[in-house]
């Protein structure tokens, strides 16, 4: 009797352990999910895993209006440099 039950608990889990390793080795970011590929490099007794990222609609979008606003702060700091030196040179 002991040994059907503890038969029937075991296979009862056997589905729920992939799923387990699977949410113990996913980690996930606020601003990305980290998926993990099955790629992995061995180097200086290191294992290193592959992520790559997935970012939403919304995510991407918004990482492009950052670094749109990024580029434009820089434009303009050049700008007033260029304008500071040429009243510089004018004096």
């Amino acid at each position: 009797m002991k040994k059907i039950a503890l038969l029937l608990i075991l296979l009862s889990n056997v589905g729920t352990i992939p799923q387990l390793a699977v949410a113990a080795t996913r980690k996930v970011t606020p601003s990305a999910e980290v998926l993990q590929d099955s790629a992995t490099v061995v180097h200086k007794k290191k294992r290193v895993i592959k992520r790559q990222f997935r970012a939403t609609r919304s995510q991407r979008m918004q990482m492009q209006l950052r670094q749109a606003a990024k580029h434009n702060k820089e434009a303009q700091r050049e700008e007033r440099l260029q304008q500071r030196i040429k009243k510089d040179t004018s004096r």
